[in-house]
């Protein structure tokens, strides 16, 4: 998943054809706000969150 909210709609179409989930955060009011956004999405999913802002580098796993 994916929460998105400045240049949303340019995310959406370089990402189309992806397995995203898009989560729109029309007004950006911070991470945590962003987070919440995401709340009903979320909200049966028993695994593992990791939250990452927008402008830290990709993490890669150990396979990578």
């Amino acid at each position: 998943m994916v929460i998105i909210g400045h240049q949303a709609d340019d995310v959406r179409e370089k990402f189309a054809n992806s397995s995203c989930i898009f989560v729109e955060q029309k007004t950006q009011l911070g991470t945590g706000h962003a987070v919440l956004q995401a709340k009903n999405v979320l909200a049966d999913y028993k695994g593992l969150i990791l939250i990452l802002c927008g402008d830290v580098p990709l993490p890669k796993t150990r396979d990578n």
